[in-house]
């Protein structure tokens, strides 16, 4: 059916035959988006929740306590039941610990390794939490993270050594490890890019069916207010696909519990009596890049916003 552009008054659109003729067409349509937003949510989230579960535990104690306010939300999601820990799980750098725990959240990861290099004495962090660097004498950090993140920081960049550059060490050193059954970052870029896809064609529907409304055309509206609303619930349950990855394996999800028991005892206790230092008497800090392990926690609530203002998100101009 071919709808009539001529100007006429609003009023006779609302009536006119062609579009009150296509108000069955309209409700056959609405329908069957709805029918086709249940058959396509079912398979969908079924997948996600399959595809986002981490590898069973064999390691870790099971539901010691119940996870409650726990400082890592993050983890929660997947991690049912966490344990109890009195000390730090393992050897791991502050950004090793963030991406296990945040794997969602590159921001308290990219914070985690700052404060660590501020630690180490190669940058120097203001209130705000910008970070300038700091003559280091001839030292390089660790490892290949901080190193790209003190490049940046640094003002040394090309057009490819930015906040992803830097961050692609950190989940391929996560990856290496064995923690994650492939990289954190490319694993929800998939549904992410088709949460992107559908929410773009689902707000183009609703801007055309706006029009056609306002035009008079109110049934062939219906119809296409019905079409974004199907791509609409299909971006939400791709995102919801997006946050339910990486999956973690058996090593990783030990850690990722374990981990977050400690961050709640620190978190409900406020004190560092559990770790080893504390009990040595070694005094408030576990040793010098304690701020950044509690950044990378999830216990420390301090803003990260400034740390990341450090790394950029786009590629710099080159000079």
């Amino acid at each position: 059916m071919v709808i009539q552009t001529a100007d006429k008054p609003w009023g006779e659109v609302l009536r006119s035959p062609e579009v009150l003729d296509f108000l069955p067409w309209a409700l056959l349509i609405a329908a069957g988006c709805a029918v086709a937003a249940a058959l396509l949510l079912i398979p969908l989230i079924t997948h996600a929740r399959l595809a986002g579960r981490d590898d069973q535990s064999l390691v870790t104690p099971r539901n010691l306590l119940p996870l409650q306010d726990d400082p890592s939300a993050r983890v929660s999601d997947r991690v049912r039941d966490a344990v109890v820990q009195f000390d730090l799980p393992a050897d791991l750098r502050p950004e090793q610990m963030a991406v296990l725990l945040h794997d969602g959240s590159p921001e308290r990861a990219i914070a985690a390794g700052l404060l660590d290099l501020e630690s180490q004495g190669f940058v120097r962090i203001d209130t705000d939490g910008r970070a300038s660097a700091v003559q280091a004498e001839g030292r390089v950090p660790e490892s290949e993270f901080q190193r790209r993140l003190l490049r940046i920081v640094q003002g040394r960049n090309t057009r490819f050594e930015w906040r992803d550059w830097a961050l692609s060490a950190l989940y391929a050193d996560a990856t290496q490890q064995g923690w994650f059954t492939g990289r954190p970052d490319y694993t929800s870029y998939g549904p992410r890019l088709y949460a992107a896809t559908t929410f773009t064609l689902g707000a183009i529907c609703a801007a055309f069916s706006t029009r056609l409304l306002i035009a008079g055309y109110w049934t062939f509206s219906l119809a296409l207010y019905a079409v974004a609303g199907l791509f609409v619930i299909l971006g939400f349950a791709f995102r919801y696909s997006a946050r339910r990855r990486p999956n973690r394996t058996q090593t990783g999800r030990a850690l990722a519990e374990q981990l977050a028991g400690f961050a709640r005892a620190v978190g409900a206790t406020r004190e560092l009596r559990h770790t080893q230092a504390g009990r040595d008497g070694a005094g408030a800090q576990r040793d010098s890049n304690w701020p950044a392990v509690l950044v990378a926690l999830g216990v420390d609530d301090r803003p990260l916003k400034g740390f990341v203002r450090s790394i950029p998100t786009e590629a710099p101009t080159p000079r």
